[in-house]
Order: structure tokens, then sequence, then C-alpha cells
């Protein structure tokens, strides 16, 4: 039983690739891959989520791809799954349950993988929302204002062991029993910027437009509730309850100073 799981996992990501690479044409849809951006001073940890949406209603049983970044800026903690990928799955598979996600940082690339070969259609991937949260730290040597792209790619890697040809192209897919569906991916790339120092942030600049408004505190709350189509561009900006996390408390602190019930330098840490 075991060895039907593993191999019926493999197959999952054998076909997906064979499928991708020589009918690219053929893709049965798009997902979008949403890489979100943060900005922390240098020597500060940072946190990216990185996103679904437009997940088939049927569902995915293989994501495959990676993320380049910087390594003379970032230096990689732990990479998370989240909400959407926590399925069931890995209960599913026995034994085999915890090689569901997989994630490897070489350096200047984080792989991740998520796989599974059961057959059950309820346990495979089919809401938007946050993939894998990815966690580190911004190198105490980084210049501020100095920024590391975040950028979805194809796994630097071979196909398969020994073939002899790398991996082109992002998998990401459905294996049933009876068919294969393959889908193209539509990314929207992220970063971590290196603050130049609290004294330069405008807090409250949710959309960073450089003014703060009632928009920041709409973009901050459908960050807070998980809305899969932003990407907090103003991460750093928007702590302005000071608590190094995000919650109604630092909407509540924007809505304060935007009605004058807060001055400017009441917003983020107090002088």
């Amino acid at each position: 039983m075991k060895k039907m799981k593993l191999v019926s996992c493999l197959m999952a990501m054998t076909i997906s690739a064979m499928a991708l690479c020589s009918a690219v044409s053929a893709a049965d849809g798009t997902v979008q891959v949403n890489v979100g951006n943060d900005t922390q001073a240098a020597g500060a940890d940072f946190s990216v989520d990185v996103s679904l949406a437009s997940v088939p209603s049927g569902g995915l049983t293989t994501i495959d791809l990676a993320i380049d970044y910087d390594d003379a800026i970032l230096s990689i903690k732990d990479v998370k799954l989240g909400t959407v990928g926590n399925t069931g799955a890995a209960s599913s598979e026995g034994e085999l349950g915890d090689t569901l996600f997989t994630w490897k940082d070489t350096g200047d690339q984080i792989a991740l993988v998520w796989a599974t070969g059961v057959t059950d259609t309820s346990k495979w991937i089919k809401s938007n929302g946050v993939f894998v949260t990815i966690t580190g730290t911004i190198k105490s040597d980084a210049a501020p204002g100095s920024s590391s792209p975040l950028t979805v790619t194809a796994v630097d890697r071979e196909t398969y062991p020994n073939s002899g040809t790398s991996m082109s192209d992002i998998v990401i897919s459905a294996v049933g029993e009876s068919s294969t569906a393959t889908y193209d991916c539509k990314a929207t790339n992220g970063s971590v910027t290196v603050a130049g120092g609290l004294e330069d942030r405008l807090w409250g600049d949710v959309n960073c437009d450089g003014v703060v408004k009632i928009d920041d505190v709409v973009m901050l709350n459908r960050f807070i509730a998980e809305d899969a189509e932003v990407s907090l561009e103003g991460r750093a900006n928007a702590d302005c309850a000071y608590t190094e996390s995000l919650d109604s408390d630092d909407s509540a602190a924007i809505l304060q100073y935007l009605a004058g019930l807060l001055t400017k330098d009441q917003l983020g840490p107090q002088k």
C-alpha cells in the first residue's frame, strides 16, 4: 500500500511534467501565483506570503515551482505550508504524509513541491489563499533602499534523476484516476526591501503612494481578512500599533489618525 501511494505521487509529478513539456499549448487553464512584499530594516526578520488564486474547482494535485531571491540581501529561515495546502491529504498518505509538502533552499532559490497521489478529490487543493509563508532575515550589511526580488520560476533541477534535461516549466496539475489536467502559471512577483530606518517610514501608507488616506485602511483590512488578491507592498508602514503583527488595532490607529484623534508621531513606535 505504501509503495502504491509513493508510485502514485511520483507519477502525478512525472505525468504533469511530461504533459507540460509536450503540450504546453493545451493547458486547461491558468492558476495565479502571487508573491507578497515586505520592507524591514537590515538585520530584521521578514515574512512574505505566496498565495494562489484562480484555483480550478476540480482541484490540484501537484504544485512544483521555485522562488528566486538575492542571497546577498536575504537569508531564508523557514517555509510554512499555508491554509490552502492543509487539505487532509497528509493523513490519507499515511507514513508518507510528511512527503506531501517539501521545500529546499539552494542558496539563491527556494524550491517548493506539494504533490499527492490520493484519488479522493476532497483532499486536493481547491481554494484560493496562502499557499506558503516564507520567513527569513535581511542581512545586517544590506544597504538601505536595496531590494531582493522574489521571482516565481521553474525549479533548477533535472526533470528526473540523470535525465540530462533541466526543468523549464512550472508544474501545476491535477492527476486523477482517469484524466490529467495541466495549468499555466500567471505569476505576480514580490520583493523584500531594506528600509532606511524607522524614522524614514510613512506610517499608515499601506499602499506606498506617499499619502495616508482611507484607501490604506481598506487595503489593510482586506489583507487582514486574507484576501488573496491583495499583496501588501507597505507591510512595514502598516504596523501602526507597533506590535510586529498586523491586525485590527493597526486599522483603528490609521482611522484615528485620519479623524484627527492621533497625531503623526503617535503612529508606529512612540518617541
